[in-house]
């Protein structure tokens, strides 16, 4: 049976997990007779069986945590930044011995975030058919860093297959890449549970009695925007905010809904049955 490789940084490490349930869920959207073999960061040294699939995850000492990776490099400064690059540098030289071990046995590999999941691809498979997804965190990074138009160059050159999860996305790598690297580039946005939705049941011309946000609480998000925009709507045609997540957005948040007259709820980090509830009461789910 051939198996196809899955190297990512997020991958849900129990049902209350919600980090790269996306991912979960386009395996399980492409299921074929393959085997899939998941490397993904964790908490942890350890590998597992879940839903026929093994997953061996590479500890992280709190570099991929409730945060994320490029808020803790975001806030970080002088000896901080410099243990959280030590750090980084680290879990990407475990994730490529991972890959050396274990692609051995691989027919091919999709990755999930060029730094450091396709990175670690590159270095220790490149003969593999790599199919890589673009999510907006990594080129976020990769814009921002030092030197990151050059990395995503000599990476993007190396892969076989460019994913990005929307046009806008791909706009920003083909931006970043230039003209020196001619790309394989699709777009595809991460598939959805659709039992997580209801039909709609009100009259379009009816407004919206509660919205909702899913994700952390943080800059990238563009959760201000959402706020911002149904500010921007009449009193009478407002419906109320609800965001699930929890992180260092949530006071500022806050204050920005009562500047503008936003009713908001943020009830934290909720199980996924909770979502799937709150998704259903929903009249409409809003990625900003």
């Amino acid at each position: 049976m051939r198996t196809l490789g899955v190297v990512t940084t997020s991958f849900p490490q129990n049902d209350a997990d919600m980090a790269g349930r996306f991912v979960h869920t386009l395996l399980c959207s492409q299921r074929t007779n393959e085997a899939v073999e998941v490397l993904a960061i964790g908490r942890h040294n350890e590998s597992v069986w879940h839903q026929g699939m093994r997953i061996t995850r590479v500890a992280s000492r709190g570099l991929f945590d409730a945060d994320g990776a490029p808020e803790v490099w975001d806030r970080s400064h002088g000896r901080q930044r410099v243990a959280v690059a030590a750090e980084a540098l680290r879990v990407t030289a475990a994730l490529t011995r991972s890959v050396s071990v274990h692609a051995r046995s691989w027919h091919a590999v999709q990755s999930h975030w060029l730094v450091p999941s396709a990175l670690a691809v590159a270095l220790a498979a490149p003969a593999l058919f790599h199919t890589a997804y673009v999510h907006s965190g990594d080129v976020a990074w990769l814009e921002a860093a030092p030197g990151g138009d050059r990395l995503a160059r000599w990476l993007l050159a190396r892969v076989n297959e460019v994913v990005c999860v929307s046009p806008s996305l791909a706009a920003r790598v083909h931006a970043l890449v230039g003209t020196e690297v001619e790309l394989n580039l699709k777009v595809q946005a991460m598939p959805v549970d659709a039992s997580l939705f209801r039909p709609q049941t009100q009259s379009a011309s009816e407004p919206p009695q509660i919205v909702l946000g899913v994700g952390r609480l943080v800059p990238i998000k563009g959760f201000d925007l959402l706020v911002l925009a149904l500010g921007g709507l009449a009193p009478k045609f407002r419906p109320s905010l609800v965001l699930l997540g929890e992180g260092p957005e949530r006071a500022r948040l806050a204050a920005l809904a009562h500047r503008v007259g936003v009713r908001l709820q943020m009830p934290g980090v909720v199980s996924p049955s909770s979502v799937r509830g709150w998704m259903q009461q929903a009249a409409v789910c809003v990625v900003p």
